[in-house]
């Protein structure tokens, strides 16, 4: 995406799976957006973000579609909107 980033982090020992919100993602966020800022020498992020815990293959399913399908979506929207 040309504006933002979507990902699945694996925590739990090796599992993805969580029996409850976890602190780790917090400071897995702050460590990711403190090194990437650092590295360009600016923040090019967000003050917030959205976090969801996957908790079956379902909902692994249904986050990994829309990871992967979001960019070819936000092209199709952005071809449609250039036409216009």
């Amino acid at each position: 995406m040309p504006d933002h980033i979507h990902m699945i982090i694996e925590l739990n020992n090796g599992t993805m799976w969580a029996s409850s919100p976890t602190n780790k993602i917090p400071n897995i966020v702050r460590t990711l957006k403190t090194l990437t800022t650092k590295e360009l020498g600016q923040s090019i992020f967000q003050r917030s973000y959205y976090d969801h815990v996957i908790r079956n293959q379902d909902d692994y399913n249904i986050a990994w579609e829309y990871i992967e399908n979001n960019p070819k979506k936000w092209i199709l929207e952005n071809n449609k909107t250039q036409g216009d």
